[in-house]
Formats: C-alpha cells, sequence, structure tokens
C-alpha cells in the first residue's frame, strides 16, 4: 500500500517543483501590436490596410496605410507572413477583416491551392503587421 502511495505522490510532489519555478508566460499582446496602438482599422480596396495610430501613450494620433501585399503572401492557398503579394497576382480574393476573440484581426480570403482549387485562408494580421513608432509597418 505504502510502495502504492508513493508512487501516485512522487510524480505529483515533482510536477509541484516544477512548476514553483517555472517562468510566467506573457499573455498580454505585444506592444507593437496593431490592436494596442490603433484604432479605425479598415481594409481599403482588398489590399491597403489604414488605421488611426498613435505613436506613444500621450502624443497624437495621424493616419497610417500600408499595401498588405509588402507583408503579406500566399503559399499552395495559404495566406503567410512575409511578402510576395497575395492579392496582386491574383492568386487569393479577400473576403474580410474581422476582429478575432483576443484582439486580434484576421484576414480571410479565398486563394487558389496548387491544385487549382480556391480554399479559405486565414492569417492573424499581428504576424505580419506591427505598428512602428506609429506607422504601419511589416513584421
Amino acid at each position: 500500500m505504502f510502495a502504492r502511495l508513493t508512487s501516485v505522490l512522487m510524480p505529483l510532489a515533482l510536477l509541484a517543483s516544477m512548476t514553483a519555478n517555472a517562468t510566467p508566460v506573457e499573455l498580454q499582446r505585444r506592444n507593437d501590436s496593431i490592436t494596442s496602438v490603433c484604432t479605425q482599422i479598415v481594409l481599403i480596396g482588398g489590399s491597403t490596410l489604414q488605421g488611426t495610430c498613435r505613436p506613444a501613450p500621450g502624443q497624437g494620433e495621424a493616419i497610417s496605410t500600408i499595401n498588405l501585399n509588402l507583408c503579406v503572401g500566399e503559399r499552395n492557398g495559404d495566406l503567410v507572413a512575409g511578402g510576395g503579394g497575395f492579392v496582386s497576382p491574383g492568386n487569393c480574393d479577400v473576403s474580410g477583416l474581422f476582429l478575432g476573440p483576443i484582439d486580434q484581426f484576421i484576414l480571410n480570403a479565398n486563394c487558389t491551392s496548387v491544385s487549382g482549387f480556391k480554399i479559405g485562408s486565414q492569417l492573424h494580421l499581428d504576424q505580419a503587421i506591427v505598428s512602428n513608432g506609429g506607422s504601419l509597418a511589416c513584421a
């Protein structure tokens, strides 16, 4: 009986000691996240992102725009961070820009896969776009 109890309690004690010294994971948004410094974020013409951004707390806001083709690409029907374009070659038809559950903007598009079929694809824009001193920029 004691051996069985020890075999159950030892792993629990080890787990407790490991978690006591663990570094907490940061779950907050990045400081350069577009949703942390920009408001009125809109998609214009399917490939231009515009937002009203502030360079630093307490400073005035300014309108910033960026061509998403510079920061978003398409690979085999999937939207990916990194340039290369997704609209300009005609590979993707943008279906919208949506605010996700954790204040992240999600770009939705239907893109052509290697097999020639249109498939739905999404990309969290925080993977591709940041705010650099109040200006929208590629990540």
